[in-house]
């Protein structure tokens, strides 16, 4: 089971939760691929090391960090 690291914005702490665990909603715009597979490319080159928090509000539902997230 993968887990990442996600900024819970009530109390502004990260933590990690279970990929499965979060859920998405209709987007405004779609996930670009070759975005995708540039923070991909930077995550092996950095060893997994995910810099910016995928962002989810209280029920795991995405805010921000479609393509981290499509990438982890």
């Amino acid at each position: 089971m993968s887990t990442i690291a996600l900024l819970n914005p009530t109390n502004r702490r990260s933590e990690k939760v279970p990929v499965e665990k979060i859920l998405l909603k209709k987007r405004q715009r779609e996930v670009d691929t070759e975005h995708v597979a540039h923070i991909l490319d930077s995550y092996q080159a950095l060893g997994d090391l995910q810099i910016q928090d995928i962002v989810l509000n209280q029920d795991y539902v995405l805010v921000d960090g479609a393509h981290r997230l499509q990438a982890a």
